[in-house]
């Protein structure tokens, strides 16, 4: 369970895993601020691209097939800016879109199904079994420390609703023993939500979409219809917002999506579609 579990009150939700509880949430900032812890020993991270953003990426088979992750579908957020912001280097499958910064928050996925989010340095390079590197910005959370302060400008974290520094916001986090955390706020700076990822126990963290209805957070139930559905159809779970101000339905990833998304897969199911690269070889 989150290693902060004193300083906030988590509530274990969502379907179970291998008998235990994968996901936890909880809220601050009187409940603008929804938290959502991950178990990386019961969850298989996957990062899927958007079939427009991040533009011109590639996508594997698996990407286009929403059956290799709905059965085992625990949660899933949004990713990061597009890539015409120059808000980070992207890598994909074998495929450098856009050259890795030294110096900026990346999240690390592997076709393993870890996820980790780490500071980019100039001797790092994409290794053998890396799926995704998405970059977006210098880390908002370093060293368990916040690097946002209220009195940032409002293009610091990204140019908010036109200028605006409220704005609803994302980001994803890593705790010192490897969990994931994901924070969705409704109308905060770059200052709360960054304050409440330490709150969380958080290491690192990188800022994630932004702005109206792109930031997204959810919790799944297991499909009640497994056993019963037609051999034809993929069931579906029941699915839930971490923070009631997220505007998009929890389906929202029960399809390919326009912009790039991350799903947290229940590993007895992820090793019954394991991911497949057809680039073995980096560049």
């Amino acid at each position: 369970m989150p290693s902060t579990a004193g300083a906030l009150t988590w509530k274990a939700v969502g379907r179970l895993v291998d008998g235990g509880t994968a996901v936890q949430v909880t809220t601050t900032d009187s409940g603008a601020i929804g938290l959502m812890w991950m178990d990386p020993s019961k969850l298989s991270f996957r990062y899927i691209p958007g079939y427009q953003f991040p533009e011109k990426s590639p996508r594997m088979a698996q990407d286009k097939q929403p059956a290799t992750w709905l059965p085992g579908l625990t949660a899933a957020f949004n990713g990061a800016f597009h890539l015409h912001d120059n808000a980070g280097g992207y890598y994909y499958d074998g495929t450098i879109v856009r050259p890795l910064r030294a110096g900026l928050a990346s999240i690390v996925t592997g076709l393993d199904g870890s996820m980790h989010v780490v500071v980019w340095a100039d001797y790092m390079t994409p290794q053998p079994g890396t799926l995704a590197i998405r970059q977006n910005l210098p880390p908002l959370v370093s060293s368990g420390v916040s690097q946002a302060t209220p009195h940032d400008g409002n293009a610091k974290w990204g140019l908010a609703n036109d200028g605006l520094p409220h704005a609803n916001r994302s980001a994803l986090g890593e705790t010192a023993d490897g969990a994931l955390v994901f924070a969705y706020g409704h109308e905060v700076t770059a200052d709360a939500i960054a304050s409440a990822m330490v709150q969380a126990g958080v290491q690192t963290a990188v800022t994630l979409d932004m702005n109206k209805s792109w930031p997204t957070g959810y919790f799944y139930d297991a499909p009640s219809t497994i056993t019963s559905a037609p051999s034809s159809s993929v069931p579906k779970p029941l699915g839930h917002r971490i923070q009631a101000g997220i505007q998009r339905d929890p389906s929202t990833y029960f399809a390919p999506f326009k912009k790039d998304f991350f799903v947290a897969i229940a590993r007895d199911f992820a090793a019954q579609t394991p991911l497949v690269s057809p680039t073995p070889s980096l560049p």
